[in-house]
This record gives C-alpha cells, sequence and structure tokens, in this order.
C-alpha cells in the first residue's frame, strides 16, 4: 500500500517447501520498485521471525515496534 512517500510492505510469505530460493526477497524488492514507481521515496516493512532477518540482509534497518490493541 502507499500512503504519501511510503510503501508499505506486509504480509510477504513463502510456503515452507520453496522458502531458501530468493522468492521473498524478489516479491519484496518487486513491491519497493512498484512503489518507487508510484512516488514513494521510502519503504516501510512488517517483518517477524525469519523475515526481520531477510530484510537487514536486504538493508533495510529496524526503525520502530508496533502494538495491536483490542479492547477487554
Amino acid at each position: 500500500f502507499v500512503v504519501g512517500p511510503i510503501a508499505g510492505i506486509t504480509g510477504v510469505a513463502t510456503a515452507p517447501v520453496y522458502r531458501r530460493r530468493g522468492l521473498a526477497a524478489a516479491v519484496t524488492w518487486a513491491a519497493v520498485c512498484e512503489g518507487a514507481a508510484r512516488g514513494c521515496t521510502r519503504a516501510a516493512l512488517a517483518g517477524l521471525g525469519a523475515s526481520y532477518d531477510l530484510y537487514r540482509k536486504m538493508g533495510f534497518v529496524h526503525a520502530c515496534n508496533h502494538r495491536a490493541y483490542r479492547r477487554p
């Protein structure tokens, strides 16, 4: 998704049988390129577990943590 100059990238996943083939990185770079084509100058990623390490290897840096809240 795009919000102003930021491309938001979430939900990148790879089925276990296809992991470690560079597919998630390729999809993420494609999303970054699409954001750039739409005028974005930044990308924000939501990464947990293995995707966090992948994004770090791709050159992204940790900026903040997000929390989800719900009513009791």
